[in-house]
C-alpha cells in the first residue's frame, strides 16, 4: 500500500518512469501477501497509470479485474471508487448511462457519507457533461468538486479542476479561462506539482501563442518540460514537445 501511494506522489512530482517501476512493485508485493485491500489498492493505482498513459483499453481491462476483485472482497468504499472509474471510461460507448452511474455513484458516496476521490471524480463527471456539449453543467460539476477539495483538504485534484473549466471557458470567456489556468499553475507548483504544471502550461502557451505574451510562456513551458529527465514519450510530454514546436524558433 505504501509503495502503491508512492508511486502517485513519483508521477505527481514528474518522475514518470519511477512512478510506473513502483506501480509494477507494489503490484507484485500484493499479490505475495493477497491482502484484499492491498490487492484492491495496488489495482486502482494500475488503473490510473493507464489512463494518464491515456491507454484506455488496458484501463477498462484493469478496472473490469480491480471490480470482481473488490465485488468478490466486499470492499464497499472500494466497489464505489472503481465501478466510478468503470463508468467514467464508459463515456465513449454510452455517454447518457455513463454520466447516469457516475452520478449514482455519488449519490451511494454521499449515502456511505465518503468523499474521499470526489474532486477528481467532479473532474471527470464535468469532463463527460463538456463532452457531451453540456457547458453550464460541466462548470457546475468543476465547482462543487474544487468546494469539496477546499473544505476535505483534498486538493490534489485542484490543478485538474481549474484546468479543465479553463478548456471549457475558452470559447466564451477567455480572460477568465486564462486566470483559471494561471491559477493551476500556481497551485502546482506550490504542490511541486511538476505534471500537472506541464499540463497547464501547455494549455496557456498554445492559448497565448499568437498574443504578445509568446515568448513568455514559451519560455515558461520549456523551462517545466526540460526538468523532466525520462518518460518522454509520455503522452502529456509529447503534447509540451508539439506545442512548443509551434513557436517559432524554439530549438529542444
Amino acid at each position: 500500500i505504501a509503495t502503491s501511494f508512492l508511486s502517485k506522489a513519483e508521477f505527481a512530482l514528474g518522475n514518470i518512469e519511477r512512478s510506473v517501476a513502483l506501480t509494477g512493485e507494489a503490484a507484485r508485493l500484493a499479490q505475495q501477501d493477497r491482502h484484499p485491500v492491498g490487492v484492491a489498492i495496488t489495482k486502482l493505482g494500475s488503473l490510473l497509470i493507464a489512463m494518464d498513459a491515456g491507454n484506455i483499453a488496458e484501463a477498462q481491462q484493469i478496472a473490469d479485474a480491480a471490480y470482481a476483485h473488490v465485488i468478490e472482497q466486499k470492499l464497499g468504499n472500494y466497489q464505489l471508487w472503481v465501478g466510478f472509474f468503470r463508468a467514467a471510461l464508459s463515456m465513449r460507448a454510452d455517454p447518457a448511462a455513463s454520466i447516469a452511474e457516475m452520478h449514482r455513484i455519488i449519490d451511494a458516496a454521499d449515502a456511505m457519507g465518503t468523499l474521499t476521490m470526489r474532486p477528481a471524480q467532479m473532474a471527470l463527471l464535468g469532463a463527460a457533461y463538456a463532452s457531451a456539449g453540456k457547458h453550464e453543467t460541466a462548470i457546475e460539476m468543476i465547482g462543487r468538486g474544487l468546494d469539496v477539495a477546499k473544505n476535505n483538504l483534498e486538493r490534489d485534484a485542484v490543478p485538474a479542476l481549474h484546468r479543465l473549466r479553463a478548456k471549457i471557458l475558452m470559447a466564451t470567456n477567455p480572460a477568465a479561462a486564462i486566470q483559471d489556468l494561471e491559477t493551476s499553475i500556481a497551485i502546482a507548483r506550490e504542490q511541486s506539482a511538476l505534471m500537472e504544471q506541464l499540463r497547464s502550461m501547455t494549455v496557456l502557451a498554445r492559448i497565448l501563442k499568437d498574443t504578445p505574451r509568446r515568448i513568455e510562456v514559451s519560455a515558461q513551458l520549456a523551462a517545466v518540460y526540460q526538468k523532466f529527465t525520462a518518460g518522454h514519450h509520455h503522452p502529456d510530454l509529447k503534447q509540451a514537445q508539439k506545442v512548443l514546436a509551434s513557436f517559432e524558433g524554439y530549438r529542444q
